[in-house]
């Protein structure tokens, strides 16, 4: 079975592309590939709480309040190195949104597997 990392900026409000994201994990999901979507952090009471739980997700840090958001993702784009175990079994990585396609180049290059971006 193919998996697929899907990497995103954050889960932190109800927008449209974290509703983008859950459409192309459906789509994705229906045609039999493993997905699962990681970001910085994931805030479940304020992104799409009613949807968010039905989707494979999750955080590369716990999500701290207390704590600026622009903080939580600096701190895991320069630990992302330190998360790469995680994803050496996956097949793809496609980074979506400002912090994503790092994430997605980065686990391309340490794992020497394909990437592919989207940039709306």
């Amino acid at each position: 079975m193919k998996k697929i990392a899907i990497f995103h900026q954050e889960f932190y409000f109800s927008g449209g592309a974290e509703k983008l994201i859950f459409e192309e994990m459906d789509s994705l999901l229906a045609k039999g590939y493993y997905v699962e979507c990681w970001a910085p952090f994931v805030d479940r009471k304020h992104c799409f709480p009613d949807r968010i739980g039905k989707y494979n997700i999750k955080g590369f840090l716990p999500y701290f309040s207390f704590l600026p958001r622009e903080l939580l993702i600096l701190l895991a784009l320069l630990m992302t190195p330190f998360f790469s175990l995680r994803f050496r079994k996956f097949n793809l990585f496609y980074g979506e949104n400002q912090g994503g396609p790092y994430f997605a180049f980065i686990m391309s290059r340490l794992w020497r597997k394909p990437y592919i971006l989207f940039m709306p």
